[in-house]
């Protein structure tokens, strides 16, 4: 169990994204997505400030993170540690 740094690309370095015509990736914002960001003649890779809402998204991961590990004593007192304490309020984000 590892809690990521990244709430947004929990600590991958891209969003997938759906379009119509398919799926694609963003790059993030922090640290981990700085590796993928690339404005080249042959492609693009946007960063998911252009496709998303990175708040929104965070928010989402977090909600889901702490759903599938909220009966996990080792997930809380690590997230305690990094100063996150989790309440039910927390929880409706």
């Amino acid at each position: 169990m590892r809690i990521p740094y990244c709430w947004i690309c929990m600590d991958d370095g891209v969003v997938l994204y759906r379009k119509e015509a398919g799926e694609y990736v963003a790059h993030c914002i922090c640290d981990a997505g700085r590796e993928f960001e690339y404005k080249g003649k042959d492609y693009y890779v946007p960063s998911v400030e252009e496709i998303l809402d990175p708040d929104e998204h965070a928010r989402n991961n977090i909600k889901n993170w702490l759903d599938a590990h909220e009966n996990n004593s080792e997930a809380k007192k690590e997230l305690e540690q990094r100063g996150i304490k989790i309440t039910m309020a927390s929880k409706n984000i």
